[in-house]
């Protein structure tokens, strides 16, 4: 097990507790460099221990597509999304990440033109394909670049770089053609951000 992880340099890592060989606690503390740690495990008299050394998440078998969901979620909430990039001092990176029915989805952000909120999903939609996944718009803005993406509606999230012509309506409303040919609606509430992003003109322009 230590020589497999060593080998993968992996980014996360889900552990058992009863494992062949060393431990899931003494696997970890031999990586060279601390990484994101769930543990998977049958045995629920360790979880104070795992949380002692910071594991993110302690899941029970038999682990439901939920909880691996939340697991993997909590994981995303200690990466810097790009719009901390600067201030944390990482290098923002184009790769945006997902969560659901228990994987983590990347996609490049630089090829996503919109993102709706449908229901209790969101569709993604990019150059070459339309995602749909469960989650919601708030916690998805949240993974976004701010200088590349403005939410304006509550159920739409558009690409700057992807804007074509934004329409002014009648009571503090917009509509926004995406170079696409899709329409997106903008709303009220969303007005101040909107006019921001009109006068900023598309991203790479």
């Amino acid at each position: 097990m230590q020589a497999g992880l060593s080998d993968l340099s992996p980014d996360v890592v889900l552990l058992d507790i009863d494992m062949p060989g060393p431990d899931g606690f003494s696997s970890f503390a031999r990586l060279a460099r601390p990484r994101p740690l769930v543990f998977v495990t049958a045995f629920a008299e360790h979880a104070a221990r795992a949380y002692d050394i910071d594991a993110v998440d302690y899941l029970l078998k038999p682990v439901s597509s939920t909880r691996l969901d939340e697991a993997l979620a909590r994981i995303l909430r200690r990466i810097p999304p790009p719009s901390r990039a600067v201030a944390t001092g990482i290098p923002p990176q184009s790769d945006v990440r997902f969560v659901a029915q228990g994987r983590i989805y990347l996609l490049d952000a630089t090829t996503i033109s919109s993102i709706q909120a449908i229901g209790n999903y969101i569709e993604i939609t990019t150059e070459t394909q339309q995602i749909n996944l469960r989650s919601t718009l708030a916690a998805t803005y949240e993974r976004l670049d701010g200088a590349a993406f403005v939410r304006v509606h509550r159920s739409w999230i558009v690409a700057r770089r992807a804007l074509a012509q934004v329409t002014s309506l009648p009571g503090s409303r917009y509509e926004f053609l995406l170079k696409d040919r899709r329409r997106a609606p903008g709303g009220r509430a969303f007005a101040k951000v909107i006019t921001a992003s009109v006068r900023r003109g598309p991203a790479g322009s």
